[in-house]
């Protein structure tokens, strides 16, 4: 019946197609079976290896990680900084001009009525412009600074 087929016998004497015997192996090892040769663990060069690669990996993640975090920081400066351009633009409608001098969230909690809506400890600071413009500066606690002229939301040029 399989004639020219190569055969293998096992240990009872037995002679199995060449390919039944590869098939029944394969079977043993996706049912966990012990196979002939079984491997103790990995060696101390597999474990290197796998370790250098993942130091190579987390030298690249690192930096854009950190760059990530840092973008999130300020892009979080930004939108609080509009958020009171809105009460800036009504104080000057009803003023004339723009709350300028104010060093601090207390004081332009009083003259705007805006409030930041989560206490981080980030500082804010209007500055003083042309008349046509004024000048926020955000400061958190971790040092990430954001100047914006507004209201055209330019960045400051110092």
């Amino acid at each position: 019946m399989f004639a020219g087929i190569p055969r293998i016998a096992n240990e009872e004497g037995l002679s199995w197609p060449l390919f039944d015997v590869a098939t029944m192996k394969l079977a043993q090892i996706v049912r966990g079976a012990p196979t002939s040769n079984p491997t103790q663990g990995f060696t101390l060069l597999e474990l290197l290896v796998v370790v250098g690669i993942i130091v190579t990996l987390s030298s690249i993640a690192w930096p854009l990680w950190q760059n990530h975090v840092a973008s999130s920081q300020q892009a979080v400066l930004v939108a609080n900084i509009q958020s009171m351009s809105f009460f800036q633009e009504s104080y000057k409608l009803r003023h004339g001009v723009y709350a300028v001098g104010l060093a601090s969230k207390e004081e332009i909690s009083s003259f705007l009525g805006w409030a930041v809506t989560n206490e981080d400890g980030t500082a804010y600071e209007i500055r003083a412009g042309d008349g046509s413009f004024y000048q926020v500066v955000a400061t958190d606690p971790d040092g990430t600074s954001v100047c914006l002229q507004m209201p055209s939301r330019q960045q400051c040029g110092y």
